[in-house]
């Protein structure tokens, strides 16, 4: 009796070690489809006045659809590195969003915000987690860049 409560103990503990490293390669894999290589274009979403009404903010916008390859590129890589992961938002408001298209009609959204530690950040929700990437300073610079060519919708 003592040999199989030790063996199942042995069984149990590996099969939990396994599962852990499943997840670690799936989260991993994950992030790489955050853009994909055919990407040649995408839509930024700059919120107007993203401090003042907390509830309604993400109504008024600017929009411009860039197709500039070094700041797609610039996310892609911003979107590789290390994130921290949360069943929900953190307390800080995003300044806009980028659409980028997913094959077809399906799209992804990253969120973004430029504001000081730790307020300055990338996000993506991946099946009800949050993840957030630090927002790397060329992507930063690369947002600023187009926001003064954005343009209300018609």
């Amino acid at each position: 009796m003592p040999r199989f409560v030790v063996y199942f103990l042995l069984v149990s503990f590996f099969a939990c070690q396994n599962k852990t490293q499943e997840r670690k390669a799936s989260i991993e894999s994950q992030t790489i489809q955050y853009i994909p290589n055919a990407v040649d274009s995408i839509d930024l979403l700059y919120f107007k006045k993203p401090y003042t009404d907390s509830l309604r903010y993400q109504r008024f916008f600017t929009y411009l659809r860039s197709g500039d390859s070094t700041l797609i590129q610039a996310l892609r890589e911003n979107l590789h590195q290390p994130f921290q992961e949360f069943t929900g938002p953190v307390n800080c408001l995003s300044e806009g969003k980028i659409i980028i298209p997913h094959g077809g009609d399906a799209f992804r959204i990253v969120y973004f915000s430029r504001t000081e530690a730790p307020c300055s950040y990338l996000y993506v929700i991946d099946n009800g987690r949050f993840r957030y990437y630090s927002l790397a300073k060329d992507v930063k610079e690369k947002l600023d860049k187009w926001e003064g060519l954005a343009v209300e919708p018609k």
